[in-house]
């Protein structure tokens, strides 16, 4: 028996409680004026049988639990197939009583924090049905595929890939380079549905900071062109653009966290340098109110699209071979040339590659935090070459100032560095 049965009594009939409060307000918002068929008192109900039944199993009466459930089962199973069409319980119900009743049965066993945890994922899976159905009625039939497809890849090929060094100096490790195409596109994914299922409702400054998440090039790329069609918001527009380029600088310091948690610590100081422009004209943009201006949301790639995903790879593993050999052969100012010129396309391949290195003992700490802010920098230049190339002339101007401070601040940490 557990030390206390009342409190875990108290426990299974809370959490009961709580998953039948979610169930009935998202029944009844989706049925309205009519009475949830399994609600706050069915699922407490279910909730306490099955501690009730954890606690008859521990006071010595066998398999207690296996038969109340093998019971509730059957019950639950009677009740659904004898309503036919006009289920009194859906799948969602049924499953959602099982998933209580094991609530129940660890509280009685004392486990309340998996209890807790299993509890509190049930209520999220209830809460957010509505959510989940007009998210996924926004996918297109090619996201579907792109995450079939990349999802069945990673995990048949991923764990089939040979982690083993091949070639001149060890530089391609298969599975180490598909590992790092998981890392990039599951990264930009999130930034990917969150466009998505934001859409028009985003903001600019939400359109930057999602943008930037998913693609800060291509973000860049679409508001550049929409300050041509929309020169009222050019300000605006360059802002958005400036919040992009700093996500970036998050996005990058998540990818080293993943691979080599020091350099991630040890880039933060000039990476917050290079981040305060863009949250100083954040906020002035917040004092001022302007953040409520709309644009027309950047049309995005989805990042688990197969060719895209080769594509980084491929990338990743030339830049990571050049960084190895311009470090056996080259100066450490060769080393530095290729991190800028890399970085010119993509940062992330030289930020992963350097992060790999340092861990591999083959690139100290100190050129490796070079490497990946030379890379930023050089990212940034290249944005800042797109919009004034593409944009209108005072949003050049203010793009002009915004990432040359960027800029600025980029050179000051590197000579800090």
């Amino acid at each position: 028996m557990p030390s206390n049965p009342i409190h875990a009594l108290l426990v299974s009939a809370s959490l009961g409680a709580l998953i039948g409060l979610v169930r009935q307000w998202s029944f009844e918002r989706e049925h309205h004026g009519e009475q949830a068929k399994a609600g706050l008192r069915t699922l407490t109900a279910w909730s306490l049988l099955g501690a009730a039944a954890g606690l008859l199993e521990q006071a010595g009466v066998a398999w207690a639990i296996a038969a109340f459930l093998a019971a509730f089962t059957v019950m639950m199973a009677v009740v659904y197939l004898g309503e036919g069409k006009h289920h009194v319980f859906g799948l969602t119900t049924l499953s959602v009583g099982l998933v209580t009743f094991t609530v129940g049965a660890m509280a009685a066993y004392e486990l309340y924090v998996p209890a807790t945890m299993l509890g509190v994922g049930v209520m999220l899976i209830l809460g957010i049905k509505h959510w989940s159905h007009d998210w996924t009625r926004r996918w297109k039939p090619e996201d579907v595929r792109c995450l079939l497809q990349f999802a069945a890849i990673t995990g048949i090929v991923l764990p089939l890939a040979p982690n083993q060094d091949y070639g001149p100096y060890g530089a391609f490790n298969p599975y180490k380079i598909w590992l790092m195409v998981v890392l990039v596109a599951s990264l930009g994914f999130l930034g990917y549905i969150a466009m998505r299922w934001l859409g028009e409702r985003a903001g600019l400054m939400i359109t930057g900071l999602v943008g930037g998440l998913a693609s800060s090039t291509a973000t860049t790329l679409a508001l550049s062109r929409e300050s041509r069609k929309v020169p009222a918001m050019e300000a605006s527009l360059a802002l958005a653009v400036l919040l992009a380029c700093t996500v970036m600088l998050a996005r990058l310091t998540a990818l080293m966290t993943a691979v080599n948690p020091a350099l991630a610590l040890a880039t933060l100081a000039p990476f917050a340098l290079m981040a305060l422009p863009g949250a100083a004209w954040a906020l002035w943009e917040w004092h001022q109110c302007t953040r409520i201006k709309k644009v027309t949301t950047p049309v995005l790639t989805n990042p688990l699209s197969l060719k895209l995903a080769l594509q980084f790879g491929l990338l990743y593993a030339i830049v990571g071979f050049l960084i190895k050999l311009a470090t056996a052969h080259l100066p450490t100012s060769g080393v530095y040339a290729i991190s800028f010129v890399s970085g010119l396309a993509d940062a992330a391949p030289v930020t992963l590659s350097s992060a790999q290195a340092v861990s591999a003992h083959t690139l100290s700490m100190e050129v490796a935090e070079r490497c990946v802010l030379l890379a930023a920098l050089s990212n940034t230049l290249a944005k800042a070459g797109l919009a004034v190339a593409l944009g209108s002339a005072k949003y050049r101007r203010a793009i002009a100032v915004a990432l040359g401070a960027v800029s600025v601040a980029g050179v000051a940490g590197f000579w800090l560095l």
